[in-house]
Parts: C-alpha cells; sequence; structure tokens
C-alpha cells in the first residue's frame, strides 16, 4: 500500500491488492469507516485506491495508515459485512436502471439525428446524467 497524496485530515492511498475485488473494498470500507477519527473512507476496486478523511487531534496519520494496513492484512468474512450487502444491492438496481436510460438516450438520439450530426451523440452523452 503506498500512499498517492497526504494532506491535512486527507488520506489517499493506493493498494493492488484489493483492485478487482468489489467485496474486499466493501469490507475494507466499512471497517475503515469504523476507526475513531475517521470522516469518510471510500474503497474503489476499479482504481485499487483508499481515500480517507479524518480527524489528526484523534488519530494520527501514521497510526491511521498502520491500522489500515492491518485491516487490509485482516481475512475478509465469507458472508462479507452484513452492513454493506443491503447498500450494495440497492446500488446494483440503481445502477442497471442509469444503464437502460443511456442505452435508451443513445437509440434515440441515433435515430433523431441526421447522419453528420451523429457524431454529437457521444458529446450528448454529458446530458444523460
Amino acid at each position: 500500500m503506498a500512499p498517492v497524496s497526504v494532506l491535512p485530515g486527507r488520506l489517499r492511498l493506493e493498494c493492488e491488492e484489493i483492485k478487482g475485488r468489489r467485496d474486499k473494498c466493501g469490507v475494507l470500507e466499512h471497517r475503515i469507516a469504523n476507526i475513531a477519527g475517521v470522516v469518510s473512507a471510500t474503497v474503489n476496486f476499479r482504481t485499487g485506491r483508499v481515500l480517507v478523511h479524518f480527524e489528526e487531534a484523534v488519530t494520527p496519520r501514521s497510526e491511521l495508515g498502520k491500522r489500515i494496513l492491518d485491516l487490509l492484512n485482516a481475512p475478509v468474512p465469507c458472508d462479507a459485512c452484513p452492513e454493506t450487502a443491503p447498500a450494495r444491492a440497492g446500488k446494483r438496481d440503481t445502477d442497471s436502471r442509469s444503464v437502460g436510460r443511456h442505452l435508451l438516450f443513445d437509440i434515440v438520439a441515433h435515430a433523431v439525428l441526421p447522419r453528420p450530426l451523429d457524431l454529437l451523440v457521444p458529446a450528448l452523452s454529458v446530458l444523460r446524467r
């Protein structure tokens, strides 16, 4: 685990071990959020990065780094954290609806726009959000 960005009250780490491991990232995010002094924690399974906002008066940066490393090396239970499972399930439903809307938007845009303007469809993708 290597620090990417270190600012007062903010720590961003990069870790190859969690890249592509959604289950481990969800558990790690939950565990980091429960460390004293941590305001928020975000773990991205696609990039393998961990972003932590914390209060340095409560937990010094060096101690926080060691605790995160310990949590990373801790075993992940088979059922993962039950607290994170419902949140991920709801997120998947939202993502699938979003993909459906994006696909419908692309189909309509391709059907309505004449061929030369068809090149604008990628630029219009900003409007879908």
